[in-house]
């Protein structure tokens, strides 16, 4: 009797992860370009800068041989066929890829913030373009950034992925957090060594108003290990793990509230988008995989056409743009 209760329990608990991930499969392409703007495009990101609750669609990138490196603010018209609106002046660097992620760190409200090797920038929404507010140098050679309120005090600091030290094998890196106050940008801490960052994302999965932040980490290209840290009085714990559950390397990471509930979705260097749900403590994956031929280099999610649902973008190495709906 036992026993047959325990499979009745399981059999719910199968039923409703798959009622809970079913509608991901649904997802179809309905726009792509191949040769999309730049030789090589890094990153793709969804933020409301405007404040009018709804996301504005970025990416950035570079060309090699022109020593080019742009952000491009798109507009999407009813086909969902992208144009530019706005774009960066030339932010060249030798040796220097960008980054972007958007954050209020101040009074200035959402801004979006553009990092190079050695300067970050920060433009500010005016109208139907971006405006520069801040310009910085640093010292920090990051690998990648995000932003979020990650400890409750109304502003967003800034994360950015460091190597610490270097095997014969691989990077070992830690994340860093930074603050933006009166008297410039300060460091406000720093996580423990936590493998070779592939990717990082911000958001808050457990609902309790206060971002989480994910690391994957791994071995060269290989399937790694996707980390939940939480961060509380200048530290870092880890809240859960998966292990081997993405195939690839996910350079691409965002968190999204989908009409499924928020969820981490990520996009790996084989060309496989996962979507994590966290629940009881763990994280969960959808089993319900997307698969795309191409290596994918970023993924973020945004409602473009109004309905309430989010469509997906994606960035397929060098220069491909794909978006999906359901």
């Amino acid at each position: 009797m036992i026993r047959t209760a325990r499979w009745y329990i399981v059999l719910a608990l199968l039923v409703f992860s798959i009622q809970t991930f079913a509608g991901f499969k649904d997802y179809q392409m309905i726009y792509e370009d191949k040769e999309f703007l730049m030789e090589g495009v890094f990153q793709v990101l969804a933020a409301d800068l405007d404040g009018d609750s709804g996301d504005e669609l970025l990416v950035a990138g570079k060309n090699y041989i022109g020593r080019e490196l742009f952000v491009y603010l798109l507009a999407a018209k009813d086909d969902f066929k992208p144009s530019v609106q706005w774009q960066s002046p030339n932010l060249f660097e030798e040796r220097s890829v960008i980054w972007i992620t958007s954050g209020k760190f101040n009074d200035l409200g959402k801004v979006l913030l553009v990092m190079t090797n050695t300067r970050f920038y920060l433009y500010r929404m005016e109208g139907e373009r971006l405006t520069l507010v801040g310009d910085y140098h640093h010292q920090l050679e990051p690998l990648g950034v995000v932003a979020e309120d990650i400890d409750g005090d109304g502003w967003d600091e800034l994360l950015v992925n460091r190597i610490g030290d270097v095997t014969s094998k691989m990077y070992q890196c830690y994340v860093q957090v930074w603050k933006l106050t009166e008297n410039g940008w300060q460091a406000a801490a720093k996580s423990g060594l936590l493998g070779n960052i592939r990717g990082m994302a911000v958001g808050d999965m457990d609902g309790d108003g206060i971002a989480e932040i994910f690391v994957e980490e791994g071995l060269r290209a290989e399937s790694g290990t996707v980390h939940m840290l939480r961060y509380k009085d200048g530290k870092f714990s880890e809240v859960a793990k998966v292990k081997n559950e993405i195939k690839g390397a996910a350079y691409g990471m965002k968190v999204k509230s989908f009409p499924e509930g928020v969820r981490l979705m990520t996009a790996s260097h084989r060309g496989k988008v996962n979507f994590f749900a966290y629940e009881n403590g763990k994280l969960l994956r959808d089993p319900v995989e997307l698969s795309f031929n191409s290596e994918l280099a970023d993924c973020d999610a945004l409602d473009l056409d109004g309905d309430g649902d989010l469509e997906i973008a994606l960035i397929g190495y060098p220069r491909r743009l794909m978006i999906l709906n359901r």
